[in-house]
């Protein structure tokens, strides 16, 4: 049986080895909370049995759009309501009499309610949308997020199953958990799609376990000096694969990460091959690198530098058109880059990213970066407006009245709330007003590097750059202003969890009218839920 010392440590080295190939976002990976239930089963086996409950009310105002064939010019309001009953329950053994392993685990992650329902008329333009539970109506779940087991050992550990997957800042790998009460990732919005994977994974420690004591030398080394890692994938579903519509997704990942002193990186490279439902092939290889640096480490501050910047170079036959028979050949790039200080109450996080454009979408390149679209940046530019413009666009391109049958890949114009091919700057505060309740407030001004090229209004000027209501010329996409409150006070034994977010966009001139201004866009977010 493991005292309380080498619990401590091997729970933290579980946090640190449950890697989707190698994430740190241990709120996502970790399969025991020890402020969440938890039933004792022997001196070396324990049951956790978590849980979450969450409702959630969003409205918008209309959003400008211009389908091709309609006289519809506007989104109108939206009012959605989205539920989800979670269960998490995972078995955890542990002894240092057994060998290899220490330590074993058996965790699920299940969404048994999940249900989102849309409400507002002429939603039939956002029937091109991914984004999970918008731009339809109605039953979404129950959902199997994760169900996979774990070995660790002192040098060696195993997992295999389901689960999620993420790396970093989650901009190429993302688990798509919701942002913790003070985050330094975006603390606004609710996540509503998860990267998932059938993986086995076998990650090696050459120099072991970092001491307990070690794990207050800095805020940067909190994990194994050096972590190997190499995994095989089924990939589930993810931003351009879904295994239950037949797309056929196959990854091969190695990682190395490690901490030391007030350093904290790794490298990640991914192999992928895709067969499409819808035909043709997609291959590509994907290189991923973050760090994180210390600047200052004090009882009273915390500064600290991190960044993660990625390439994808490949090659597909699965996007057509009608201006290049294909194959297209892959290369894009984008990064993020977050400048955090942490004063106590305050938390100040400046995030710069960038995607590489693709300013012709007409000839045999694919230039444009996309974000997983849970890496969330504000609440309304990407994440509502863009989100309704781009599914419109490819509305249009699908339109039989333009045509007999779309080009293959059309439907991939639409971002279902993704960064792509656009610069940002987003400076973020939180203001912890008590261990409980939480201010937030952030900014956030985008443009694309290039101007603004829509693939179906471009086209129709013979590929001039033109936004997606008309205007051309323009790379301004707007300025945002978010707001947020969060408590999440204990109540017997429960954790509550009631958010309240506003939100305020000025479009830019990316997204204007060729001939008129469309109007701001506005929106509110209430959430109540609860943890055991």
């Amino acid at each position: 049986m493991l005292n309380s010392c080498e619990r401590r440590l091997w729970l933290g080295a579980l946090v640190l080895l449950t890697v989707g190939a190698g994430t740190q976002s241990a709120r996502a990976q970790t399969p025991l909370d020890p402020s969440r239930t938890l039933v004792p089963i022997s001196d070396e086996v324990v049951l956790a049995l978590p849980g979450e409950a969450r409702l959630s009310y969003q409205t918008v105002s209309p959003i400008a759009v211009s389908p091709a064939t309609d006289a519809q010019t506007e989104i109108p309001t939206e009012h959605a309501l989205e539920a989800r009953v979670r269960l998490q329950p995972a078995l955890w053994a542990s002894s240092n009499a057994w060998r290899p392993f220490h330590i074993y685990t058996l965790q699920a992650d299940v969404d048994l309610v999940r249900d989102a329902l849309a409400v507002g008329e002429g939603r039939d333009l956002l029937s091109y949308d991914p984004a999970e539970g918008r731009g339809q109506r109605g039953r979404i779940g129950p959902l199997v997020n994760e169900f996979y087991g774990q070995a660790i050992g002192h040098h060696l550990s195993v997992r295999a199953g389901l689960m999620r997957s993420s790396w970093g800042q989650g901009i190429l790998a993302n688990s798509g958990e919701d942002p913790a009460f003070s985050s330094q990732a975006s603390p606004f919005g609710i996540a509503r799609h998860s990267d998932r994977v059938l993986r086995a994974l076998v990650a090696f420690t050459p120099y072991g376990l970092r001491p307990a004591s070690a794990l207050a030398t800095s805020a940067a080394a909190t994990g194994p000096p050096l972590t190997l890692a190499v995994a095989a994938d089924l990939v589930v579903e993810d931003d351009t694969a879904d295994l239950t519509d037949g797309d056929r997704a196959w990854q091969v990942l190695f990682a190395a990460f490690g901490s030391y002193d007030i350093f904290d990186g790794g490298i990640y490279t991914v192999f992928r091959t895709q067969g499409h439902a819808g035909g043709g092939t997609t291959t590509v290889a994907a290189i991923d690198v973050r760090a994180r640096l210390d600047v200052v480490h004090t009882p009273q501050l915390s500064a600290w530098l991190e960044t993660e910047m990625a390439a994808v170079i490949g090659e597909t036959d699965y996007a057509l058109s009608g201006s290049h028979a294909g194959p297209f050949d892959i290369t894009t790039m984008g990064g993020v880059v977050r400048v955090a200080v942490d004063a106590g109450p305050a938390l100040a996080v400046l995030e710069a990213g960038w995607s590489s454009p693709d300013d012709n979408p007409f000839d045999g390149h694919l230039r444009a970066f996309a974000f997983d679209r849970e890496h969330r940046v504000g609440l309304l530019l990407f994440r509502e407006a863009l989100r309704a413009m781009t599914a419109v666009t490819a509305h249009n391109i699908a339109d039989p009245e333009l045509r007999g049958s779309p080009p293959r890949g059309f439907d991939r114009t639409a971002t279902g709330g993704a960064v792509v091919g656009a610069a940002y700057i987003n400076p973020r505060v939180t203001l912890e007003l008590r261990d409980d309740l939480a201010l937030n407030a952030g900014l956030l001004y985008a443009t694309v590097p290039k101007s603004y090229t829509d693939p179906y209004r471009s086209g129709l000027v013979g590929g001039a750059p033109v936004g997606p209501n008309g205007a051309a010329s323009q790379d301004d996409l707007g300025i945002e202003l978010d707001l947020g409150v969060r408590y999440m006070p204990h109540v017997e034994g429960l954790q509550l969890d009631l958010r309240l977010e506003l939100a305020y966009l000025a479009p830019g001139g990316a997204l204007q009218r060729m001939d008129s201004t469309i109007d701001d866009i506005i929106g509110a977010w209430v959430s109540g839920g609860f943890r055991w």
